[in-house]
């Protein structure tokens, strides 16, 4: 932490006001004292993952004439670099453009959505979008400065760089490591430094599952928190198996980049029978069902989320960092579902995923899983 602050300290004195830096991040010590030490600056960042690669990174550059940037050794040709300005651990700092931006300053984190292509469209967030959600984050998982954190996922994307926001912000533990759980040494490492939490995306719990390695799953290892979709409902039975078994707690979240990015949070061991549930909205945030155009005769409603952690807005070009707070803390989220009895949520599809065809409506996540039932692969 105190490094942190000495690298913040460094970057003051040579990154100028009213600058636009890109960070290419990595799951890497060096990556993640960078990106902390921009934050605690206030300096305006793009973050990409190193995984989008150069020519994305180029690109970029070029769309927003960034100013500077922080990439990994591996991704520049030092032939071609004449502007590098510092080197520490695995990563390059790169004077690029000396374009003087005019950025409204509540644009603290630019980060690509989840469809990210080559025109990227990138999420606006604030310094109060980010504080604000760690704080209920933090609270809801109870994580406290005790806790060890594992770099699971990419730091690139929302759910992987909220994990480092919330531990960061508590002055907890970050094992940082790029291993795969298809690695052993991800298993390892699990145990050899006191990891207290494994989160994962579906993707990644099923693998687990089928696989059996939860297993390998240590005693130190004290809970499970799944986010970035919908799990399939015989993985999260597997899980509650083994989580009684092992006395673990097992949370479902539920969000979106443009919340910063957690909207609720569930320890589905606490409630077995809302089980397939996303939980309830975080306190001092709020969830409407808003039945809109196209699911007018459908019986679930779109999802709209009230909260100070939805994002300004988004970004597709360079004059979009002029603007400020366009949302006003209200997101269409664009997911469907309805909330029971006990005010409790489930999330039953995307809105893009129902059609009128030849005057009928057809939910096409309804039939995808009709289809799966029967063992035919749509």
């Amino acid at each position: 932490y105190i490094e942190i602050l000495d690298h913040s300290n460094n970057l003051t004195k040579i990154i100028k006001k009213n600058s636009l830096v890109l960070l290419v991040i990595s799951n890497s010590l060096e990556g993640l004292k960078i990106y902390s030490s921009l934050i605690y600056n206030n300096t305006t960042t793009i973050i990409i993952d190193e995984s989008l690669g150069k020519k994305y990174v180029f690109d970029l550059i070029k769309k927003y004439k960034v100013n500077y940037l922080f990439i990994p050794k591996k991704l520049i040709n030092l032939s071609e670099e004449k502007n590098i300005l510092n080197e520490s651990g695995d990563y390059f700092f790169i004077s690029k453009n000396k374009f003087n931006h005019k950025i409204n300053k509540k644009n603290l984190v630019l980060l690509p959505t989840s469809g990210t292509t080559a025109n990227p469209k990138f999420v606006r967030l604030s310094e109060n979008n980010l504080a604000f959600n760690s704080k209920k984050i933090i609270g809801a998982l109870s994580i406290s400065k005790n806790e060890v954190a594992y770099t699971s996922l990419p730091s690139g994307f929302s759910f992987g760089l909220s994990i480092v926001n919330t531990h960061l912000s508590i002055g907890a533990k970050i094992f940082v490591s790029k291993s795969s759980i298809v690695e052993k040494k991800f298993w390892d490492n699990l145990s050899k430094y006191k990891i207290t939490s494994l989160y994962g995306v579906p993707s990644m719990f099923k693998f687990i599952c089928i696989s059996k390695l939860y297993n390998k799953i240590p005693n130190n290892v004290k809970y499970f928190a799944q986010a970035g979709g919908k799990l399939d409902n015989e993985i999260i039975e597997e899980l509650i198996i083994f989580s009684k078994k092992k006395n673990k707690k097992f949370y479902v979240m539920y969000g979106q980049t443009e919340a910063s990015p957690r909207i609720s949070s569930f320890n589905i061991m606490n409630n077995l029978k809302k089980k397939y549930s996303v939980g309830k909205p975080f306190k001092q945030t709020n969830i409407e069902l808003i039945e809109t155009k196209k699911l007018r005769g459908f019986k679930d409603k779109e999802i709209v989320f009230f909260g100070k952690n939805v994002c300004l807005g988004y970004s597709k070009k360079l004059e979009d960092l002029k603007k400020g707070d366009v949302n006003l803390g209200k997101l269409y989220t664009g997911d469907v579902g309805y909330k029971d009895e006990d005010g409790f949520y489930y999330i039953t599809g995307r809105v893009k995923r129902f059609a009128k065809i030849h005057g009928l409506r057809i939910d096409l996540d309804d039939v995808e899983n009709f289809l799966k039932n029967k063992k035919i692969i749509s």
